[in-house]
């Protein structure tokens, strides 16, 4: 595949939508996982020096806050959670989250997260797919408690899933001075392992009832 090709591949955002017509539709819960596209301020919470918990991040946001999400208002999934006419989902790793807010979904990212686990290690800490994934299942043995297992079976086959990988493997992998993967791979080879591993995290997440 050609140059033009990996740059359209740099950013991937996939969202499987599962009975989300209108607002009138049915509650609906939400899975995000990704990179700082999504984040929403897990990273606020590890040792990672990928944060934005500091102004003018957050500045037109509703509170004029930062929050961990790397922008100056809201994510994309705040405004998918505004047109459902929920609250926006916590990240998973915010310490007020309780059942109710469990209840609405959990986002998952984490700023400097890749299709590759390898990716993002110069952030010094993040929640790669791997950590994310282990997270998503903690948060289904979480809820079940709440729920009972067959309830909360049916809450996560019924969600919204958003999944944003793919920039952080060239910017801060592929494309980085001395990436041990540019001397492994050709640029088409690199991304044919993109596109395999993603399938692969696609397939995992599937079989976890998404």
């Amino acid at each position: 595949m050609g140059a033009r090709q990996l740059w359209y591949f740099s950013v991937l955002v996939i969202a499987v939508y599962c009975n989300v017509a209108t607002k009138a539709a049915a509650p609906v819960t939400f899975f995000i996982f990704g990179d700082s596209l999504v984040d929403a301020g897990n990273n606020n919470y590890i040792p990672s020096i990928a944060k934005s918990n500091f102004v003018p991040n957050g500045i037109d946001y509703p509170t004029h806050k930062p929050t961990g999400r790397f922008c100056n208002g809201k994510l994309i999934s705040d405004f998918l959670s505004d047109y459902v006419g929920r609250p926006p989902v916590k990240p998973y790793l915010d310490p007020t989250n309780d059942e109710s807010s469990l209840l609405l979904g959990s986002n998952f990212a984490s700023a400097g997260a890749g299709i590759l686990n390898t990716t993002g290690r110069i952030f010094n800490a993040l929640l790669t797919w791997e950590k994310q994934i282990e997270y998503f299942k903690e948060y289904q043995a979480k809820v079940a408690s709440y729920i009972g297992p067959e309830s909360a079976q049916l809450l996560v086959r019924n969600a919204l899933y958003s999944l944003t990988f793919g920039g952080n493997d060239y910017i801060n992998n592929y494309l980085m001075a001395l990436s041990q993967a540019k001397t492994d791979y050709t640029p088409a080879q690199f991304l044919d392992l993109l596109m395999i591993t993603y399938k692969q995290h696609l397939i995992e997440i599937y079989n976890l009832g998404a």
